[in-house]
């Protein structure tokens, strides 16, 4: 169980570190002069292997960047959430009654789910 905390742990430092540099311009920048040289030199080479090389690299990135995103979407959601519930916490007379709101509407959803997996 140790093991398994240590190793989130690491993928998420690693995941946003990733997101961090992902979103600098110089990385789209960098991006843009590997496709246009991609470009250039297919042309003189075999383009076939080339266009090879480039479509997996594509793929991965794509792949991979999925997780990172998601991973730092989820990330913001619930910084903004708890960041939420101590503007609720600290207002006078707001009402906490919505408090946990998420959690009941993802328990609806499982439930709804389930009851049509068994129709």
């Amino acid at each position: 169980m140790k093991f398994i905390k240590r190793l989130e742990h690491i993928l998420t430092k690693m995941m946003n570190k990733t997101a961090e540099f992902a979103g600098k311009p110089m990385v789209f920048v960098v991006s843009i002069l590997l496709i246009v040289g991609w470009f250039l030199v297919s042309g003189l080479l075999e383009y076939d292997t080339w266009f090879d090389i480039m479509d997996v690299t594509i793929f991965i990135t794509t792949f991979l960047m999925l997780f990172v995103v998601q991973a730092s979407q989820n990330a913001d959601t619930k910084a903004i959430q708890d960041k939420l519930d101590e503007i609720i916490d600290v207002l006078p007379g707001a009402s906490k009654s919505k408090e946990g709101e998420e959690e009941r509407f993802k328990e609806g959803r499982e439930q709804t789910a389930k009851s049509k997996s068994k129709n």
